[in-house]
This record gives C-alpha cells, structure tokens and sequence, in this order.
C-alpha cells in the first residue's frame, strides 16, 4: 500500500478490492488505509442493533 501510494499507483483510478474493506485489513493501515476504494462489506454493520434478527436467523 505505501508504496503503491509512493509511486502514485493508486491516483487518478478506481480500485475495487475483496478484502481491504475488512477491519482486520484497514485498521493496521491506519492513515495509509485507501481513500474511495470500492470494496466488500463491512463486518462491524452485523453488530447493529437492526441486523440481530437476522444474524440470528442467519
């Protein structure tokens, strides 16, 4: 990541990326975490007070 950013690989593009909108892959990133990335779900959204019929249904 920080030298994608380093060597502008990132700018002026679109990513979409499997995993990266994971906690357990952002928060070590910290303030290198990607900016307007496209990515899948966020597991924390299942910890909502809303989702916990369906959590445990699910």
């Amino acid at each position: 990541m920080r030298e994608g950013n380093t060597r502008g690989l990132f700018k002026d593009r679109k990513v979409v990326s499997w995993l990266t909108g994971e906690p357990d892959y952002l928060d070590p990133l910290g303030a290198e975490a990607p900016v307007g990335w496209i990515v899948t779900g966020f597991r924390g959204i299942l910890d909502m007070l809303a989702n916990k019929p369906f959590v445990a249904a699910y």
